[in-house]
């Protein structure tokens, strides 16, 4: 074969199967980067912050998020187009398809419980479940939340006992630190005692402490009197609610019943016995 030849055999490989090749690279391209900006625009309207998170918290999660979507989608894109190159090439992806097939029904088989996994972490991360740092209960598990990824969450119960929980086996999600939390005490007086004035000292202990300056901001309805919860021949149980800011909520429960305490001692009240029924 000429030189000749060979270039115009060449040159008309690149006018036709060429020319395919490159529309489809930079159209993939192309397609890559508008889905990626619909995921960026998606993310930033559905990803919006709450009570207990920054805009900044929630604009690093929506960043992650799109990173993971945007990634996915890329690989799998990229993957079609470069068989599709191939197949222009002149190679016979035929056995490759058949080949991934195999491949990936072997995977899929064997990697459910991680593709589950991964699922039910990215819907925690989408409808912000909870964040690092939430105090949580799950699957009856109450710790604080050390690490999350798509595939686990780690936490650290309060006997400083570390769990490590597949996210695909969370069956229940209760978030003790997300929007606005409550201290919830109850006090245990004897039933002779004067429940009435009892009450007044409980609800003048909850105004003070709310309009103490470094308690104010993080208390939202001071913590009073809410009802009588048990009354017997023996005791009568005052329960206490106070709205809070969920991470203000063990520190707050604490300064309330050390003041509480400190007021029933320059009342002369006796055998008071002050219990946080939080978890």
């Amino acid at each position: 074969m000429s030189i000749f030849t060979a270039l115009q055999s060449l040159f008309l490989w690149l006018a036709t199967n060429g020319l395919r090749v490159v529309v489809l690279v930079f159209g993939a391209i192309a397609i890559d980067r508008l889905i990626g900006a619909g995921i960026d625009k998606f993310l930033a309207r559905s990803v919006k912050p709450d009570f207990s998170t920054t805009a900044d918290a929630e604009r690093r999660r929506a960043e992650t998020l799109g990173r993971i979507l945007h990634r996915s989608v890329t690989i799998a894109l990229f993957t079609i187009v470069a068989m599709m190159v191939l197949s222009e090439l002149g190679v016979n992806i035929g056995p490759l398809i058949a080949g991934a097939g195999i491949i990936g029904i072997a995977l899929g088989l064997g990697a459910q419980t991680l593709v589950k996994d991964a699922i039910a972490g990215m819907f925690i991360l989408l409808e912000n479940s909870y964040h690092i740092g939430d105090e949580i209960r799950l699957n009856n598990i109450a710790g604080a939340v050390e690490d999350l990824t798509l595939r686990r969450t780690i936490l650290r119960d309060f006997d400083g006992v570390t769990h490590t929980i597949p996210n695909g086996s969370i069956n229940s999600i209760a978030n003790l630190t997300k929007d606005a939390a409550r201290i919830n005490i109850d006090v245990i007086l004897p039933s002779s005692s004067d429940v009435r004035r009892m009450i007044v000292i409980l609800n003048h202990v909850g105004s003070e402490l709310a309009s103490d300056a470094s308690y104010r901001s993080s208390i939202h309805s001071a913590p009073a009197f809410f009802r009588i919860a048990k009354f017997d021949d023996e005791s009568v149980t005052l329960k206490v609610i106070g709205e809070i800011h969920p991470r203000k909520r063990s520190d707050i429960a604490f300064e309330y019943r050390l003041r509480l305490e400190r007021a029933c001692e320059e009342e002369g009240i006796e055998s008071v016995k002050i219990v946080w029924a939080g978890v």
